[in-house]
């Protein structure tokens, strides 16, 4: 124990050394630190041009509003569901039933 108590205090010795230096360098700027904020910018003007030009135009927009006004207007609608068929189920469940990796022969 009496080594490790040395070896601590040598430790504490160097970093006390060398502590004006530590907190020069935590307090100072850092060298990249205006670039980042820079690119950062550029970032957030890219995101927001990306948004514009994916977001539908009014234009569009109203367009598919009347297209869809028109479909509404019609008598013959066709119901369109996300649930699989029972038949889609058993076809499922027997396929991930009957299927084995190559690995656990």
């Amino acid at each position: 124990i009496p080594k490790v108590i040395e070896s601590h205090e040598k430790e504490k010795e160097k970093v006390a050394a060398n502590k004006e230096i530590y907190t020069a360098i935590a307090g100072g700027t850092w060298k990249k630190e205006d670039e980042l904020r820079s690119l950062k910018g550029q970032s957030a003007e890219l995101d927001r041009r990306i948004a514009l030009t994916l977001a539908p135009s009014e234009e569009e927009e109203t367009e598919g509003m009347k297209q869809e006004e028109g479909l509404s207007g019609n008598s013959h609608s066709v119901k369109v569901s996300n649930e699989p068929s029972p038949v889609q189920n058993k076809e499922e469940d027997s396929h991930s039933q009957s299927f084995r990796p190559k690995w656990r022969h």
